[in-house]
């Protein structure tokens, strides 16, 4: 048995039979872990308000090999983000980003970068209906770009020319960019106007940088889009399937 401190962010809590609850937490050094929360519903809880949903906390717990849940011991509250998820749109996007990461993060699989990712999209604050799309735009590049999922986009498919910051290329599907002068299928179409920047951006700067450039907002939500069948692949099953999406059509 090890004991453990690290810090992370809290994705989903299940409860228990009585007073316990499963606590599921994205780490920078262990990866998604499962950890049992013993007593967190009863009125006095020594855990407090730290294990609300989308919370970045301090935490240590008690691992034994060869099992899947941990214990934990303490839990101490870094950010709150329960003001932010309490707006519905929120938090149909903070339950989009931890659907998407328990999809497509393996158990127990450290990645430091995935981490802090997470924590500074969920970091932005309360956002409007455009600004939104964006931070779900930028975590899904990232995540499918860690996750080996996102295809080349600098460049076009066939040939490997390097595309222009203002060209539009031909997409097909599985976000193939194709140029001009490359033949392409008969279900190619053109890349949205700004999809260059979009990626460029996502992939330069932090998502408060991104949020204060206001011309990418329309381009994002097209970005996003052009991302569904990608997603669909990683998560071998259709992207409406995931809990959050399918109740408000975030996607849309």
């Amino acid at each position: 048995m090890s004991l453990i401190e690290t810090e992370g962010i809290v994705l989903k809590c299940h409860d228990l039979a009585e007073a316990d609850r499963v606590v599921v937490v994205l780490t920078p050094d262990h990866g998604i872990v499962r950890a049992v929360a013993k007593g967190v519903k009863r009125l006095k809880s020594r855990y407090g308000s730290s294990l609300g949903p989308f919370n970045h906390v301090r935490l240590t717990y008690f691992q034994k090999e060869e099992r899947e849940l941990v214990s934990l011991q303490e839990c101490e509250l870094l950010r709150s983000n329960f003001q932010v998820a309490a707006e519905p749109q929120m938090l149909q996007l903070y339950s989009y980003l931890a659907d998407l990461l328990l999809a497509l993060v393996p158990p127990n699989d450290p990645n430091a970068l995935v981490f802090r990712m997470t924590k500074a999209c969920m970091a932005s604050g309360k956002l409007n209906e455009c600004e939104i799309g964006l931070i779900k735009t930028y975590f899904e590049i990232w995540l499918l770009r860690l996750s080996g999922y996102l295809i080349e986009w600098r460049k076009c498919y066939k040939c490997e020319r390097e595309f222009y910051p203002d060209e539009r290329p031909y997409v097909e599907a599985g976000l193939r960019f194709v140029c001009s002068a490359c033949p392409k299928r008969t279900l190619a179409e053109f890349a949205p106007d700004g999809w260059y920047k979009v990626f460029h951006n996502v992939e330069k700067l932090p998502p408060t940088d991104v949020l204060a450039i206001s011309d990418e907002l329309n381009a994002a939500k097209e970005v996003s889009q052009l991302l569904v069948p990608v997603i669909e692949r990683a998560l071998d099953r259709s992207i409406t399937t995931l809990r959050s999406v399918a109740v408000d059509g975030l996607i849309r």
